[in-house]
């Protein structure tokens, strides 16, 4: 079992109308790993927005709660999220990580955005 101090990777999922409220949601998650994905035909036509970071296991709730308020804000609906697991461990959601394929660099042997349009970067760990 899992203690409940323990740091996870973990992203949101939110839909919107148009790219330009679901980038305005993005502008005030600065604090998240960002990345707004155009419509897929199963989206009916929204952008998704996943914004990810670590995040005490402890305080999930209250980051659900922080994001969902964000996203309603900006007339989004938000998809909660998940933790991605690579070989049985939490990791970050590698398309958080993921730009366009003919713009990808990598830093340090990892890939990392080249295109800051479609994800913003940044690193934050949840404190206790």
């Amino acid at each position: 079992m899992s203690d409940v101090t323990e740091v996870i990777p973990y992203t949101h999922w939110a839909y919107f109308p148009s790219e330009e409220t679901a980038r305005h949601c993005a502008g005030e998650l600065a604090d998240y790993v960002t990345r707004v994905d155009k419509p897929q035909p199963e989206d009916d036509g929204e952008w998704l927005l996943r914004a990810g970071r670590d995040v005490r296991i402890d305080a999930l709730s209250d980051r659900h709660d922080e994001v969902a308020a964000i996203v309603e804000r900006h007339g989004g609906t938000y998809d909660y999220g998940e933790v991605t697991y690579l070989d049985g461990s939490p990791t970050a959601d590698p398309a958080l990580m993921e730009s366009d394929a003919s713009a990808r660099r990598e830093v340090g042997g990892l890939p990392v955005p080249a295109e800051p349009t479609d994800t913003t970067a940044t690193e934050r760990t949840e404190g206790p």
